[in-house]
Order: structure tokens, then sequence, then C-alpha cells
């Protein structure tokens, strides 16, 4: 189930973010732009009764949507999408590499040239990050990203600039908590963003233009399970 609401949504289970300037029919699959109280997106076309949507992100042109679908157990991921053909949206399907992986939390480059993601069982980890390259049919076949990205550690949903940094988060070692933001240029180094993390868990890293959003944990969840809400 994806919920959505006016300029930002952050929890734990999804994040994303409207684009401004374009018509409600392409952002809003054809609803009311919503106020301050969150509420069913798309329901029975993105959100079903029969499975979780999460982590979604829009192209940079805002005609194809790209959301992470999982059951019940969270046992199993996969990328869906639907694209906008000028006049209605695709009928929503899985992407091609989800038949041969696990993947969630997709984000778009800029350009609109790549797709990023994460792959792993969600219960065991450990992720890795991953990326697709756009080719005149659809989506080519997927990528590892490179050893300095994946340095051995759980890293997982990442979320691109325009000039192609990436902010991860990363249980690798030397940070502040369990997970951490880090922050990396194309084939350069990851940098701990030491002023934005803490002890707590720090992840869903969402770039918009010149600002960064992101989810930090410290006990919700275990007192979200107390209250037999999550």
């Amino acid at each position: 189930m994806l919920l959505y609401m006016k300029n930002a949504f952050l929890l734990a289970v999804t994040a994303f973010m409207v684009l401004p300037g374009l018509s409600q029919s392409l952002t809003y699959f054809g609803q009311q732009p919503p106020g301050d109280t969150p509420r069913l997106f798309a329901p029975g076309f993105i959100s079903k009764a029969d499975r979780y949507e999460l982590m979604a992100a829009y192209a940079p042109d805002a005609k194809e949507f790209c959301f992470t679908v999982t059951n019940e157990h969270w046992s199993h991921f996969e990328i869906w999408h639907t694209l906008f053909d000028g006049s209605a949206w695709t009928e929503p399907r899985r992407m091609p590499f989800s038949d041969t992986m696990q993947c969630f939390g997709p984000a778009f480059t800029a350009d609109n040239g790549r797709l990023f993601f994460s792959s792993a069982n969600w219960v065991t980890h450990p992720a890795t990050i991953w990326y697709s390259n756009r080719l005149p049919g659809g989506w080519g076949i997927p990528v590892k990203a490179d050893s300095l990205l994946n340095a051995g550690a759980d890293q997982w949903q990442c979320t691109v600039a325009r000039d192609g940094t990436l902010v991860f988060a990363s249980k690798r070692q030397g940070g502040k908590g369990e997970y951490d933001l880090y922050m990396t240029e194309p084939g350069g180094e990851p940098m701990n963003l030491a002023e934005l993390n803490s002890p707590a868990d720090e992840y869903s890293a969402l770039n918009k233009w010149s600002d960064i959003y992101w989810v930090r944990i410290d006990g919700i969840i275990k007192r979200l399970r107390k209250q037999a809400l999550f």
C-alpha cells in the first residue's frame, strides 16, 4: 500500500516527491492532489489489497513510475513500472530483470538514462547496489556497481543527484550507527555524511534538487511493533 501527501511523505516504508509543473494526470494518476492527510495512492492501479507497495520513484520527465512490490511476509521483492504513453498509463508490469533477481528501491538519474536499485533478500541481506541502462526498447541487463560502492558491507537505497553523486545507506565499518548515509561521486571513494548521521539508523535518502531528505529510525520500529501497528 502506497500513501501520499502534500510535498513530501517520509516513512520507513516509502518516500517519493511529486514533481512541480506537471499535469495532475501524470503525477497523481488522475487523483486530486492531496492535502496534509495521507491518502491511498492510485488504489486498484498501483496500490492493491493482495500485496505491499513501497520505495517508489518517478522518472525525471514523470512519464515512468517505478515502485517496489512485496508480499505480506516481506520474503520476495520486485520492481514494477508503468509508462505514460501520451494519453494514459500502461498497465503496471514487472521490470524484466525482476524475473531473475530480487530488487527494490528504484532511483533514476537526472538524465533519465540509468536506473539504480538494490538487490538482496530483505530478511537476510546483505544488499548490493546495481544499475540498469535505458535502451531504445526498454531497460538493459543489470550491472553491479563498482567495488568501492559495494565494499563488502550492506548498502542499499540510493538516490542520485544531478551531477551523478550518489547518497546511499550502508552498514560498513567506521559509521556512527548501524546504518549511516554515505555520499560518493562517480568512481570516487564513499564518504560518511557525519553531520547527518547519528547512533540511530539513517537510510531512505531522497534527493530533491539541492535538498536531501532521509529517514532516521531510533526505536520507532520496536515501538510500532509493541503497538501492533507494524
